[in-house]
């Protein structure tokens, strides 16, 4: 049995291993000339032999009881808990606008007690309509301003969406269904690219690449015909698509026939928006090594522990569509004022050194973060993973119902794919 997969992100990788190691006659098509998808491990231009790459795309295990965390731990690969320090917060007062420590802010900041209370206690009282937006919901509460912001940027990093968008009731069906655990790890002495280099390196033959699939055609019952723009045509007994969800959504692939009515309504309801990682290397760190995320209007900054002196800067959404329509230069600029003005002094602007974007809304064969479903979520994630007549299968972190929008999510849709002969 003749079996292809599209696109070798991690999703990908997996079920190819997974039918390999079956018998089956197994190859991937891949568009970009990388294995990874959204993960991706860059260093520096300059001065990068003593630093290991930093994480541009995923970076996080999030929870003890994934797969993939035990995984890393079978494979003996050292793990660093993450988000353990205590956060910072620029926080506006009557009297001026600082840096306030998350400790400070919970003793005696009104706006900020509010904040958590929000999020721990007001999000799932039964009271409020589930059908309203989490923003809605802020706004009805009368959250500061300060408190909206931080809100959004702790929700937007999480689920990939801005609050004004994010609908309650599929917020909290998403916290329901999680069921990794609650802690999260990041690789310390070595990068997720390199894992994937090693734990694939037995079926990194039968990776093809540069071969973007724009057409899949599942007409006649005996074989599925695959179309790159060059007029290369592939044809298998059955297809595996784990391309990310913004490539169907965006209809990057022509099914012929067109898909199901039932698995174009997943893809309505399901989302995907802008996500960009800016690293930063300064000449000096001005911040303390003793504090965790240092919250801003603009976003997430958070030391890289891995590099010196580097901070890595994380925006979604509408926060990230407003970064990137700057031209490189005043982006930069617009970031180091933002840390000026956080820190209070100029020594972000003296001690820049260079910085790396990656802009994964318009990153080719990918445009896009990660998922968010906005209605009925565990429905529309097995919707859009059913196959279609035993042919054609769909993975990826779109698909997951559990553990959406992380690694592991996606590596559990490649590993769970059942295939009949």
């Amino acid at each position: 049995m003749q079996i292809i997969i599209i696109g070798a992100g991690i999703a990908g990788l997996f079920a190819c291993k997974k039918m390999h190691e079956k018998g089956h006659d197994v190859k991937i098509l891949e568009a970009k000339n990388r294995i990874g998808g959204r993960i991706l491990s860059k260093n520096f231009l300059k001065n990068t032999d003593d630093f290991l790459p930093l994480e541009m795309g995923a970076e996080e295990i999030h929870g003890q009881k994934s797969f993939l965390y035990k995984l890393l731990k079978k494979e003996n690969i050292k793990l660093k808990k993450s988000r353990q320090k205590q956060d910072l917060y620029l926080w506006k007062t009557e009297e001026k606008t600082q840096l306030y420590t998350e400790f400070d802010l919970e003793e005696g900041n009104k706006d900020f007690q509010n904040l958590v209370h929000f999020y721990q206690k007001t999000l799932h009282e039964e009271k409020i309509n589930i059908d309203t937006t989490v923003g809605e919901v802020a706004y009805q509460t009368e959250l500061s301003h300060n408190a909206y912001i931080h809100l959004d940027t702790w929700l937007s990093n999480a689920y990939g969406m801005s609050i004004d968008k994010m609908k309650l009731a599929s917020l909290r069906k998403a916290d329901e269904l999680w069921n990794a655990g609650i802690e999260n790890f990041v690789l310390e002495d070595t990068s997720l690219s390199h894992f994937l280099v090693r734990y694939f390196m037995d079926i990194l033959h039968l990776i093809h690449f540069e071969k973007n699939i724009i057409q899949i055609d599942y007409t006649t019952p005996n074989k599925i015909t695959l179309t790159s723009p060059q007029n290369e045509v592939w044809e298998a007994d059955k297809v595996i698509v784990s391309v990310p969800l913004s490539i169907l959504k965006n209809k990057r692939i022509n099914f012929t026939p067109p898909l199901p009515l039932d698995k174009q309504k997943a893809l309505e309801n399901l989302d995907i928006k802008r996500g960009v990682k800016v690293a930063l290397r300064f000449e000096k760190a001005f911040w303390a090594k003793k504090n965790g995320s240092i919250y801003t209007h603009l976003g997430e900054y958070y030391a890289v522990f891995r590099t010196e002196n580097t901070l890595m800067l994380l925006v979604l959404d509408k926060k990230a569509d407003a970064l990137m329509s700057k031209p490189k230069d005043e982006r930069i600029s617009f970031i180091l004022s933002d840390l000026c003005e956080a820190f209070g002094n100029f020594l972000p602007n003296f001690s820049f050194q260079e910085a790396i974007f990656q802009d994964w809304g318009v990153e080719p064969y990918i445009e896009g973060a990660y998922s968010f479903a906005q209605k009925a979520p565990k429905r529309t994630r097995q919707t859009l993973a059913k196959p279609i007549e035993n042919r054609l299968f769909f993975i990826g972190e779109a698909t997951d119902v559990h553990c959406p929008a992380t690694m592991h999510g996606a590596m559990n849709s490649g590993l769970n794919i059942e295939i009949e002969d």
